[in-house]
């Protein structure tokens, strides 16, 4: 998971649609991957976060892939969803940023 999540930190730098097809790729690997885990494996909430992370990616197909791995694993984080619902929440109508709010919606 580390080398995914490495891979991913550097794909954001990138600002092509090369680097929007590798960080989709990477968000579903790492989403899917995530999945297989035991419910209560300590590495959910950090995939979640970097998930949640990757929603504000300005790139609407590498965001629609991490909201559709985001759903499956929030059952995992029952007891987080309310502070997660309340930041996309607050992205959504206070970010200046469209991909942003987009993202967040």
């Amino acid at each position: 998971m580390q080398i995914v999540n490495v891979a991913l930190e550097g794909q954001r730098q990138a600002r092509h649609s090369q680097g929007d097809t590798v960080r989709q790729s990477l968000v579903v690997l790492l989403g899917s991957v995530a999945k297989h885990l035991d419910p209560g494996d300590p590495q959910i909430p950090e995939v979640i976060d970097q998930l949640l992370a990757t929603l504000s990616t300005p790139s609407e197909t590498v965001q629609d892939a991490a909201s559709s791995c985001i759903s499956p694993l929030i059952k995992a984080v029952k007891e987080r969803a309310p502070a997660i619902l309340e930041r996309l929440l607050d992205q959504l109508l206070d970010d200046p940023k469209f991909g942003v709010r987009r993202g967040a919606a």
